[in-house]
């Protein structure tokens, strides 16, 4: 219904000029290989600093059937601590504008604080679920070589640090 109304401008208008921070100190994503189309180079292995995400078991799956796995990975090395969510709060509009006339919609909003300074250290917190493999760029992470991983899996894991030549397992 969105594409046949063809009326955007409000959404331009929330995104301003909003940018993505391409390293953030903390990255949450879910490989879901049912997405991926790989005979149309589509595949869902990274996000930001965390790659070469493969799942470790066809049989651990979504709500939808689909197999899946997520990791959850936290840098120290930015001095930072997670911002703070203000929880989400609902509401409704009106979209006018368009083709088709005024269309009601709900929705739900949130913010969130900025990130508050933290101590920073040379550490990375990893938490995965039916995740076989990750790669980790340390210079995006704002870590080093000699990284100290906090590893929470349940079940065998292969972190490998890029360039560093220097891989952890766990699990």
């Amino acid at each position: 219904m969105l594409s046949i109304n063809d009326q955007f401008a409000p959404a331009a208008a929330f995104l301003g000029s909003a940018t993505v921070d391409a390293n953030p100190a903390h990255v949450t994503y879910v490989v879901d290989t049912a997405r991926d189309a790989p005979n149309h180079s589509i595949v869902g292995d990274h996000a930001y600093w965390v790659s070469g995400l493969t799942i470790r078991s066809q049989s651990h799956t979504a709500t939808n059937g689909d197999p899946e796995g997520e990791t959850d990975v936290f840098s120290h090395g930015f001095g930072t601590s997670d911002p703070v969510a203000s929880g989400s709060a609902p509401g409704t509009g009106t979209l006018t504008g368009g083709n088709m006339g005024p269309l009601a919609c709900a929705g739900l909003t949130q913010t969130w604080s900025p990130p508050a300074p933290a101590p920073a250290s040379d550490t990375l917190d990893i938490n995965a679920t039916n995740i076989a493999t990750a790669s980790i760029d340390v210079s995006r992470a704002h870590v080093d070589c000699n990284v100290n991983l906090n590893i929470t899996t349940d079940g065998p894991i292969t972190v490998t640090l890029a360039g560093c030549n220097r891989t952890v397992q766990a699990g």
